[in-house]
């Protein structure tokens, strides 16, 4: 994991599942329900597929 600034994390649906950096609707929805949870204006949710040269095959968002 490579943070690129104070406060960036990743957030990896079913991580014991190993799913590969495939986005499907119900990881889409989670990542969704969290920026709403968030409730900050600030708040981002980021996805790199593999081909947008994502450099880890697991399904996270950042």
């Amino acid at each position: 994991v490579s943070p690129i600034e104070y406060g960036h994390v990743l957030l990896i649906p079913r991580i014991f599942d190993c799913l590969p950096q495939k986005m499907d609707k119900q990881s889409l929805l989670l990542a969704l329900h969290m920026a709403a949870e968030a409730a900050n204006p600030f708040f981002r949710v980021g996805y790199n597929s593999l081909g947008a040269f994502a450099t880890i095959n697991h399904l996270h968002f950042q």
